[in-house]
This record gives C-alpha cells, sequence and structure tokens, in this order.
C-alpha cells in the first residue's frame, strides 16, 4: 500500500495557516513543516505582523535553556533526540520484541529496552559522545555509512532509524535496514517536512520510491514525531527572543517487507562524512571541519560570520560564505587553516597554552555569551 504524498504549499501560505490555527508561537513553530522558528518568524512578519505580535505575546517569558542529557550538542553531526512523549509512540509501533535494530538513535534504543528487558536490542552510532546508553542492549560503535550491508544480513525483525536528514543518508539507512530485515520485517523511520530545504519534498519522494524498490509495503503518520531541542538551536532560538521548545517536527514512516530484493539491485551511493576535529572546552563543544575551507587569505587564522551569530542552522539560510568551525552555542566562523586551529584548541584544552594567549577573534567564538 503505497500513500500519497501531501502536496506542498507555498512558505507564505504554510505560515499563515500555521498561525491561524495556532495559540501561541511554539504552537506555530512545530507546523511549520521543518521551516526554522527564526525563518518562520520573519516570513510571518513581512506578511502577518499582527498574528506574529499574537503569537508571541501568548508566548509569555522566554524559558532558560536546558542542559542536554548527553552535553554540548553537535552540528555537524546532526545530535537531535526524539522526545519521551515521540519515544514511547515509537516503541509502542514495534509489533515483534523478538530482535530490533536502532540505527542512530540511543535515547529510543534506552526507551525499547526498558519496554522489554528479554529483547535482543543492538544500537549501531558512530557519535561516541552518544553511547552511553545502560541496560543490555549490544552498542556498535561505527559509522553507518562504513556498513556493507552484510553485517546484520536477515537477523532482526524490527529496524527504526534516525538519520541526518539528507538524502543520501536516507537512501543508505534505508538499505543497511532492508538487508538487516527478515521476511516480514518492519521498519520505523521519520521522515522530514517538505519545508525542511528547497529540495525537501522532491527528497521525500525519492525516500519513498526507494521503500517501494526495495520490496517495502509503505504507511505514513503524518506530524507523529517531536525532537527535543539541540544546544546550539537553544542558544539561536534564545539569542532571537524566541521560546525554546520542541518544534522540529516529522510523519513516521512504517514499512513492512513484502517481497524480496531485486537480485541485480544496486546498493545506493554511501554518504561521505566530513573530517571533523571535535574538541570541548569549557563545556563549549567547538567543531572544525578540514573539509571546506576559504584558503584565499592564507595570514588570517579566524574570520568571524554575522558577528560569529547563526541565524538559523538550516545550512540553506547560513549564506554562500564557507563556514567550516562551528560551536554547540550556536556560533560559526571561516578559519582560513584548519589544522593550526585545531592544534591551538587542543593545546590550550590540555593546559599546554594559556588561555589568554588566544587570538581575540578565537575568545569571541568561545565566549557562551552574546
Amino acid at each position: 500500500m503505497y500513500f500519497e504524498e501531501r502536496a506542498p504549499v507555498d512558505r507564505n501560505e504554510l505560515c499563515i495557516s500555521a498561525a491561524a490555527s495556532s495559540a501561541r508561537f511554539s504552537d506555530f513553530a512545530s507546523k511549520c513543516q521543518g521551516l526554522f522558528p527564526t525563518v518562520a518568524q520573519s516570513t510571518l512578519a513581512k506578511i502577518a505582523p499582527a498574528e506574529l505580535s499574537r503569537l508571541l505575546t501568548a508566548e509569555g517569558s522566554i524559558q532558560d535553556l536546558q542542559p542536554n542529557s548527553h552535553g554540548p550538542s553537535s552540528f555537524l553531526f546532526s545530535t537531535w533526540d526524539f522526545t519521551q512523549k515521540t519515544r514511547a509512540k515509537l516503541t509502542k509501533m514495534i509489533e515483534n520484541w523478538g530482535s530490533v535494530l536502532c540505527l542512530g538513535c540511543p535515547t529510543l534504543a534506552i526507551t525499547i529496552a526498558q519496554a522489554s528487558p528479554d529483547a535482543k536490542i543492538v544500537l549501531v552510532d558512530a557519535n561516541e559522545r552518544r553511547l552511553n546508553t545502560p541496560g543490555k542492549q549490544f552498542i556498535v560503535n561505527r559509522d553507518i555509512s562504513q556498513l556493507s550491508g552484510n553485517e546484520f544480513k536477515g537477523a532482526f525483525s524490527e529496524c527504526v532509524l534516525d538519520p541526518p536528514w539528507y538524502l543520501l543518508d536516507f537512501l543508505w539507512w534505508i538499505w543497511i535496514a532492508r538487508r538487516s530485515l527478515s521476511t516480514n520485517g518492519h521498519l520505523i523511520f521519520p521522515l522530514f517536512g517538505s519545508h525542511t530545504r528547497p529540495s525537501a519534498h522532491q527528497d521525500r519522494q525519492a525516500i519513498l520510491r526507494w521503500c517501494q524498490t526495495l520490496g517495502f509495503e509503505i504507511e505514513i503518520f503524518n506530524d507523529l514525531a517531536d525532537y527535543t531541542v539541540p544546544s546550539f538551536e537553544g542558544h539561536i532560538l534564545k539569542r532571537a527572543g524566541l521560546p525554546v521548545s520542541p518544534w522540529k517536527r516529522a510523519d513516521i514512516v512504517k514499512a513492512r517487507v513484502k517481497r524480496d530484493i531485486e537480485a541485480d539491485l544496486r546498493p545506493p551511493q554511501p554518504p561521505s562524512k566530513p573530517f571533523v576535529f571535535q574538541i570541548e572546552h569549557s563545556d563549549i563543544l567547538i567543531e572544525v571541519s578540514f573539509d571546506r575551507y576559504d584558503s584565499s587569505n592564507p595570514d588570517l587564522l579566524l574570520e568571524p560570520i554575522d558577528g560569529f551569530l547563526m541565524k538559523s542552522p538550516s545550512r540553506g539560510e547560513l549564506g554562500n560564505k564557507v563556514s567550516n568551525v562551528f560551536t554547540s552555542t550556536g556560533k560559526r566562523a571561516i578559519c582560513t587553516r584548519p589544522l593550526e586551529f585545531a592544534h591551538k584548541l587542543f593545546r590550550v584544552s590540555k593546559g599546554q597554552e594559556r588561555e589568554d594567549s588566544l587570538p581575540t577573534a578565537l575568545q569571541a567564538l568561545l565566549d557562551n555569551g552574546g
């Protein structure tokens, strides 16, 4: 069975409709199909400023940021977690508790383990910072893009996955899941909103077609999953005067294996992963990407973009300048000598170099205010 996609609507029309059915801004933000709240805010300010004022007034005071249980959040490795309520919903969707494969969703793996202590649960996740999960489940610290598809061939009755919200990641992770599922096995995964980025609607269709190609019968549950707010998003929202509350919402796809994969079907292209240096300093996670940087000015170690402050984590909204330094406090910059920069950060974090020796720009990047 194939459920047709909801037709995409214009951004202005979407925001007007979402505002009309919302009592306060946090409700409105969660109905905007993937638009980051600051983008939804600016859109509504242009077309219906009175509605925006009503929603913000009804919201009341802005709450303080709450610490994340896994520490400061990674921008480059997409550390979003399902809310507790969503994890409970997804756990109830599991039909066969014999063996469950969890790809990239450690907090959901905990909830599943608590619901069925005797189930065989395997969690695969590349982010060591997120693998402090208690319980009996077996943890595989691997990048899923590096799996071949033969590791768990046909070994699981159920699979839940939560990949980074990009097309190649979804196609690859679903391929790994299909190879890991037994006959009549089930797959459960989120599907991002059609306004997450300009190509989101087309990407959604490609993902659903890929599921059909792999022999799945699919069912879509609209707006079922909510996500917690990672630290970098929380800082961006608070600086904008917006509520730090779950706004990121996804549909849930439940798919059942109905037929075998065609013998000559080729696997999709595995997603490439950035070469990233990560270090935590003064409770701030700093990430330096070595894959993309501007070498036009080799004498400049660090250049702020928009005063370092991200207005939105959406890569489509970040502008044309290449950013390769990100922090868990929602800041970004251009580093023209990333290896030297990473080495200096490492020395400071280990006490081998004084913090006041850091360039002024780097001190501003690490300032937890602003």
